[in-house]
C-alpha cells in the first residue's frame, strides 16, 4: 500500500500536538501519582480532530521527542497513545515489568499490529493493557 504525505497544514497540526502532549505528560507524570495518570489516561474525554494515518504521527512524535531528548518510556508511550487517540486510531497502550534480581519496567505502544517503542530483547510480562 503506497503511504500517502499528508498536507503542510496537517502537518503543522501534528506537530503542535505531538508536542503538546510530550510536554503535558511529562509534567502531568512529574506532579501526580501513577493512579491519577492511569485514570487520566484511561478516560474517554477525548476530542478528536481528523484521521492521520499512524506510521506519519510516530515519525513526527519519534523526531520531536529525541529533540527533547525525553527518554523515559513512559512519557513518550502515553503521549504517543493518546495523539494517535486524537487523530482516529485505535491505540494499545501497554506496560510490561520483568524481575530477575532487579525490577524493569517498559511501555510501548501497538496500533493496527504495529509495535511503537517495544523493546524485542526484553522478556517482559504484560502487567496493564489500555485501550
Amino acid at each position: 500500500m503506497l503511504k500517502k504525505e499528508p498536507k503542510y497544514l496537517t502537518k503543522v497540526v501534528v506537530h503542535i500536538a505531538v508536542l503538546l502532549n510530550l510536554i503535558l505528560i511529562a509534567v502531568f507524570l512529574n506532579i501526580m501519582n501513577l493512579k491519577t495518570f492511569y485514570k487520566i489516561i484511561k478516560s474517554n474525554n477525548i476530542r478528536y480532530l481528523f484521521h492521520v494515518q499512524h506510521y506519519y504521527i510516530f515519525k513526527c512524535h519519534d523526531k520531536i521527542r529525541r529533540f527533547l531528548r525525553i527518554k523515559k518510556c513512559l512519557i513518550y508511550s502515553s503521549s504517543l497513545f493518546l495523539t494517535l487517540k486524537i487523530f482516529h486510531n485505535s491505540p494499545k497502550l501497554f506496560i510490561g515489568a520483568e524481575y530477575n534480581g532487579a525490577f524493569e519496567s517498559h511501555s510501548w505502544v501497538e496500533c493496527d499490529s504495529n509495535k511503537y517503542y517495544f523493546d524485542d530483547n526484553q522478556n517482559l510480562k504484560k502487567v496493564l493493557e489500555i485501550i
